[in-house]
């Protein structure tokens, strides 16, 4: 896609969250988020881990690092440390046993949209 060439419907929204094809409407709107409600599940949880449970700003609090930069952005991060045995790499770990179930499982019926 380049310039201002349509963009596939349900990629984008615009300012008021409907959804459009317009690339200029979309520059003031959002993407939505990948995977439906499962990806939003899991940009809501990343949203709670950097932003409230660091103590930072959440939403529309953290500014652009585009549109201000002379001003702080007000973001957080949040980095977890974990600790791998090894025991936790062999055949039998949780680790192995849900990778083997992601392999084995069947494609499912995802839409052309959103597979690139």
């Amino acid at each position: 896609m380049v310039g201002d060439a349509a963009i596939p419907p349900g990629r984008a929204t615009d300012a008021r969250g409907e959804p459009t094809t317009d690339p200029a409407a979309a520059r003031a709107g959002l993407l939505p988020p990948a995977a439906g409600a499962k990806g939003f599940g899991l940009a809501f949880f990343i949203e709670v881990l950097t932003g409230i449970l660091s103590g930072g700003a959440v939403g529309a609090e953290v500014r652009s690092i585009y549109k201000e930069r002379d001003r702080p952005i007000n973001c957080s991060h949040v980095f977890m440390p974990s600790m791998l045995r090894a025991s936790a790499l062999r055949s039998r770990s949780p680790i192995a046993l849900i990778a083997s179930r992601l392999r084995s499982a069947r494609a499912s019926d995802t839409p052309e949209s959103m597979r690139s």
